[in-house]
């Protein structure tokens, strides 16, 4: 029986002293009673080397539709948070046939890469991507704009509008 539970303790501790740690981080922002999309919370896990988890939180029921003219969108700096300017940008967005996209680029080289999110209750909005933090990026937040002019390119958002709910630069 000891030995039994020494080889569990054992294997268990192997497995768990092997596996890469996991770069992790939440920022959390109070409630400001905004008319809509006031963001709650937001999150950017690394869960294995090639794969993100991005999460975005609201205090109120966001329906898809409301994202299409207001950018929800998590932005991560290559500097600490004192010094943070963005430099990598996360848009959730649903595209023109209803389906729940997030957007990913930077801003200097004006493209970015597209892939599915979801939406799994009324408040949260979650993806995960085939993306590496790395070891260039050391803060992250979270922001809205208001209602931004329609585009046609998914890159729209991105970047810039008038922000009106952000959280503040934490760690990655």
């Amino acid at each position: 029986m000891f030995r039994r539970t020494l080889g569990v303790c054992i294997t268990v501790g192997t497995i768990a002293a092997l596996q890469s740690p996991a770069r992790a981080n939440t920022v959390n922002d109070q409630d400001e009673r905004l008319p809509r999309l006031d963001i709650r919370s937001a999150s950017v896990v690394q869960v294995s080397e090639d794969e993100l988890q991005v999460r975005l939180v609201f205090w109120d029921r966001t329906p898809q539709w409301l994202l299409r003219r207001h950018a929800a969108r998590i932005e991560m700096s290559v500097a600490r948070p004192k010094h943070a300017s963005p430099a990598l940008g996360f848009r959730f967005w649903p595209n023109r046939r209803g389906h729940l996209r997030i957007t990913w680029g930077d801003p200097a080289s004006d493209c970015c890469v597209r892939h599915g999110a979801q939406h799994p209750d009324p408040f949260t909005y979650l993806a995960v991507i085939p993306f590496s933090l790395g070891a260039t990026v050391q803060s992250f937040r979270a922001l809205r704009t208001a209602r931004m002019k329609p585009c046609w390119h998914a890159v729209c958002g991105l970047f810039g509008g008038r922000v009106v709910d952000k959280t503040r630069w934490v760690r990655t």
